[in-house]
């Protein structure tokens, strides 16, 4: 797809059992594009269903995928992003609250997802004086995904989902953001704040810049929650998708 658009791409196969060094795919990335500025962890298995209904096999491919995915990932990358001028490390994962209704219906899922967004908090602090930025971006509405369809809801939810464009116009603001400015937060998408940015995509991200302050909170818009004081946890930034 990137290539029939007119971007250079190339892929490479990966097993997730598998360090990325061992299957070479990050040094083919430096061989073609002369070195790695970015990773986005955008992989994730899934499956919602409790404790008692969950097999050890897809237990095991969750968290695999999700947290070994990030580290392995990350570990091979950042060598290269340290030579990086505008180095960013982007998860997609959700925020670090710690309410048990987050937890109590898919559990195994949800670790394993708080897995990938406890390496955001622990990279960001490991590489702060090295300039590498590490942020995860977590949308608040549902997307339309392979994952949605074939494991959620089928083509009845993919109707009523928002599109991937808008996550990549919200990933695009973050990753062009000062590495050294903007790391260590947790970028969430809500149902309220995109009415203040709707737009093309790139007026959109440059748009998204007036709102998204690395050490302030967004408010939800007055059309969602009118006057209710609101607050979310420290770090936690909103970019909002639903006034399209």
């Amino acid at each position: 797809m990137a290539r029939s658009a007119g971007v250079p791409a190339e892929a490479v196969a990966q097993a997730y059992k598998r360090s990325l060094l061992e299957n070479g795919a990050v040094a083919r990335a430096v061989e073609v594009f002369g070195g790695v500025d970015i990773l986005v962890n955008n992989a994730s298995a899934i499956r919602l269903t409790g404790t008692l209904d969950m097999p050890v096999k897809r237990y095991d491919l969750m968290h695999g995928v999700n947290g070994r995915g990030t580290f392995v990932c990350a570990q091979a990358c950042l060598p290269h992003l340290l030579n990086s001028p505008n180095p960013h490390i982007l998860t997609l994962s959700p925020p670090l609250v710690t309410d048990a209704k987050w937890f109590k219906d898919f559990p195994a899922y949800t670790i394993a997802k708080y897995t990938m967004s406890l390496f955001t908090l622990a990279l960001a602090s490991e590489f702060k004086d090295r300039g590498v930025a590490v942020n995860s971006l977590w949308p608040r509405t549902a997307i339309a995904t392979a994952a949605v369809r074939n494991e959620i809801g089928g083509a009845d939810l993919i109707a009523a989902c928002r599109t991937p464009e808008i996550v990549a116009d919200a990933a695009h603001y973050i990753l062009t953001r000062p590495s050294r400015d903007c790391s260590g937060n947790f970028f969430s998408m809500t149902k309220c704040y995109w009415r203040l940015v709707s737009g093309t995509s790139r007026n959109t991200t440059s748009r998204l810049a007036l709102h998204c302050r690395p050490t302030s909170l967004l408010r939800p818009c007055r059309a969602c929650y009118g006057r209710t004081p609101w607050s979310r946890p420290s770090r936690v930034h909103d970019v909002c998708n639903s006034h399209t």
